[in-house]
């Protein structure tokens, strides 16, 4: 139990440092790219939301987590909030994801941006 929660807090601390990085405008795409590799979700949310993430990171974002309710519809609502899409994108996200949710997400995007 102790080798637990020494791991735990070992493992909370250093996601929170990576939480950090995928968070800032001054991570570089080679970073993004190995934070967007991870499995651990807190991290790849910053890097969904974070405006300076690639398009094409977004984009295998998007792929990735292309499921239907839970995680996967959260992970492509940040993604279609990322200022950084594409009004293209958001086009075709508005109109072919499978999740209602998501696409009135993407149309509200594409709203805001038009405007």
């Amino acid at each position: 139990m102790v080798k637990t929660d020494k791991l735990l807090e070992e493992y909370w601390s250093v996601s929170e440092e990576l939480y950090g990085i995928a968070s800032s405008e001054e991570t570089s795409a080679n970073e993004f790219q190995k934070l967007s590799e991870m499995n651990d979700v807190y991290v790849l949310t910053a890097v969904a939301l974070n405006p300076k993430t690639p398009v094409e990171i977004l984009k295998r974002f998007y792929e990735r987590y292309s499921g239907v309710g839970g995680t996967d519809e959260e992970m492509r609502i940040h993604i279609v909030n990322n200022p950084a899409l594409t009004n293209k994108l958001l086009e075709d996200y508005s109109k072919n994801d499978k999740s209602v949710v998501v696409q009135q997400a993407a149309a509200k995007a594409l709203e805001r941006k038009i405007r």
